[in-house]
């Protein structure tokens, strides 16, 4: 019995080892290790988006009804989280201090757009303290663009969507956390 089961784990070892992925690309960023999938990275820096770099990669994701999709730039922490790159009471500085929104519809429900035509933001409540989940700007005359900055580990994402519902907000970060911790390839 010991060694059919030596033999089978060796059979396995090297029926794995000597598989040669190339659907996928293998991302360090921090202490975070992602193998995703090739079909979702963008290859070409995107204009309005952050650089890609040795420590970030950019991820365009469906939507689970796949009729949207978002775009996603995942970086590290560390190199983000400085005292020149944020403000407090910002989204970045809640990511870099690990506050997230919590993804319930009634967070959502509870939901207020506050600003102008061309400018505004998405506000919710953690008991007395408001704070900013989206933030939003006129792309065309029936579009905005909008941002939402959270931390997954030891990482900030930044999530990139059209603002045709606020529903987008929840949407977007469960479609992205969820595919971040398929993709984790983080010891468990």
């Amino acid at each position: 019995m010991l060694v059919k089961i030596s033999r089978y784990a060796l059979a396995s070892f090297l029926i794995l080892s000597s598989c040669n992925n190339q659907d996928t690309t293998t991302y360090k960023v921090g202490e975070n290790s992602f193998v995703v999938p090739n079909i979702f990275l963008e290859k070409e820096q995107i204009p309005w988006l952050p650089p890609i770099g040795r420590n970030s990669f950019i991820v365009s994701i469906p939507s689970e009804d796949k009729k949207i999709s978002f775009k996603a730039s995942i970086e590290d922490r560390k190199d983000n989280c400085t005292v020149e790159k944020i403000r407090s009471k910002s989204m970045k500085n809640d990511a870099c201090e690990g506050v997230t929104m919590p993804l319930s519809n009634e967070t959502i429900n509870s939901m207020k757009r506050e600003g102008n035509e061309t400018y505004w933001v998405y506000k919710y409540k953690i008991g007395s303290i408001e704070k900013i989940a989206a933030s939003c700007s006129l792309l065309r005359s029936d579009e905005g663009l909008c941002v939402s900055i959270i931390p997954y580990k030891n990482t900030i994402v930044t999530i990139y969507y059209s603002d045709n519902n606020q529903d987008n907000i929840y949407n977007s970060r469960k479609t992205v956390t969820s595919s971040l911790a398929r993709w984790d390839n983080a010891p468990h």
